[in-house]
């Protein structure tokens, strides 16, 4: 049996197998686009509420291991009671509401280009900045909800209004942190020695830490880290959590820069938290964030338009000369025809 006949069948079993106070709740199975790719989910749906999302995937793994199919179905079964019995109630959602628990969240646009087919996002470079709804899910527990097209449709607002609205309050519900990164590592407690030198590296996150990566596009956020670094700097994505960065006056390049990211990608990072393999670069003086590779580009054709400039320049004051030259000549043969 595959994982899609799989997934069907336990779809199937679960709604007559749960128990009958979840009578009401509506189980199928679907493939479920999300931030970093897809998996076969089970969708458990109460009647007029949002409704868990139980990875197919897993119970796969225990039923391909040998454990009897009866036997992962109850594993199911608990799993969904649990989901459903934190469920909050009944998502009543409205401008105020909105106002008090949105915050933002950055992603990867090409790895997650259909999953935003239906969210609206911003694009950034490679970039696309989202809006999430925190949920309290229990008193000592919360989620979030990616806020949907049909989400503008029930508040009757614009994507203009929504990324509005979360300029506004994404910055007061999730504020900023900036510390260095020998103080991070302190805080982990990992004490550093009292003669470590200090680490050029700056991180920007959250003071949750959850999806803090956003806060980079918070309004004035790169505007304040060129004051912190006096100038222009580099951005490196560590994960969806957090980004470094790094003044542009320190001995590392772009390309070494953007060999640590790749490495840092393919070798530590769950793939659900990788956020991109580009360095990205922000120019204080133009007020411009990109790409460094566009950066450097840009740095190349500006210097060889100066080069450019400065040769017409000399050549401008090469023929001046001589024509000054000549007229000093022609001035000197007194009515001759020579002209030197």
């Amino acid at each position: 049996m595959n994982i899609e006949h799989f997934t069907e069948r336990i779809a199937t079993d679960l709604q007559t197998t749960l128990p009958h106070k979840y009578a009401h709740v509506e189980v199928s199975s679907r493939n479920v686009e999300k931030i970093g790719g897809s998996y076969l989910g089970i969708e458990l749906k109460p009647e007029g509420n949002i409704g868990p999302l139980l990875k197919a995937g897993k119970y796969y793994e225990e039923y391909m291991h040998g454990t009897p199919y009866f036997h992962v179905l109850n594993l199911i079964v608990n799993d969904a009671v649990n989901a459903l019995d934190k469920l909050p109630p009944k998502l009543d959602i409205d401008l105020d509401k909105l106002e008090e628990n949105i915050f933002i969240q950055v992603v990867q646009t090409e790895s997650n280009k259909k999953y935003l087919e239906k969210i609206p996002h911003l694009e950034i470079e490679d970039l696309s900045i989202i809006c999430r709804f925190n949920v309290e899910i229990s008193a000592n527990d919360e989620g979030s909800i990616v806020i949907s097209e049909e989400w503008l449709d029930i508040l009757n607002i614009s994507e203009e209004e929504l990324f509005y609205i979360a300029r506004e309050h994404a910055p007061i519900n999730r504020p900023d942190k900036i510390q260095s990164m020998n103080d991070v590592i302190n805080a982990l407690g990992s004490e550093l020695p009292e003669n470590t030198p200090k680490s050029p590296l700056l991180v920007v996150t959250n003071e949750s830490g959850i999806d803090g990566a956003s806060v980079l596009f918070y309004p004035g956020m790169l505007e304040r880290c060129a004051d912190i670094l006096n100038g222009n700097f580099y951005i490196l994505p560590s994960s969806l959590h957090e980004f470094l960065i790094l003044g542009e006056d320190e001995t590392m390049s772009a390309k070494e820069l953007k060999t640590i990211v790749k490495d840092v990608n393919d070798n530590v990072l769950d793939p659900e938290e990788l956020l991109s393999y580009n360095v990205y670069h922000y120019d204080w003086k133009e007020k411009v964030f990109e790409i460094a590779d566009k950066y450097e580009a840009r740095m190349k054709e500006k210097q060889s338009l100066l080069g450019n400039l400065e040769s017409k320049k000399h050549d401008v004051a090469r023929d001046d000369h001589l024509r000054r030259n000549q007229d000093i000549g022609c001035r000197r043969t007194q009515g001759g025809s020579l002209c030197l």
